[in-house]
């Protein structure tokens, strides 16, 4: 489950590569307060929720979402 990375508060990077995901919900990971590179390539995602980066929209400087099925950001 995407919830369990809430307590790793010291996670830097993550790699959710391959693992159809198809939705990011709301503030999945505010608490990963010091994540700077999100990847999430080749997942089923459709849409982006608004606040789906809540908490981290200001530490985050890179994240891949390639190859999934976007169409709302």
């Amino acid at each position: 489950s995407i919830n369990s990375f809430s307590s790793m508060i010291n996670l830097d990077h993550l790699d959710l590569s391959y693992n159809q995901l198809k939705e990011i919900k709301t503030a999945r990971f505010n608490r990963t307060k010091n994540l700077k590179i999100l990847i999430i390539k080749f997942n089923k995602i459709s849409s982006i929720n608004r606040d789906s980066f809540i908490g981290i929209e200001n530490k985050l400087i890179s994240i891949d979402l390639s190859n999934n099925k976007l169409q709302i950001i």
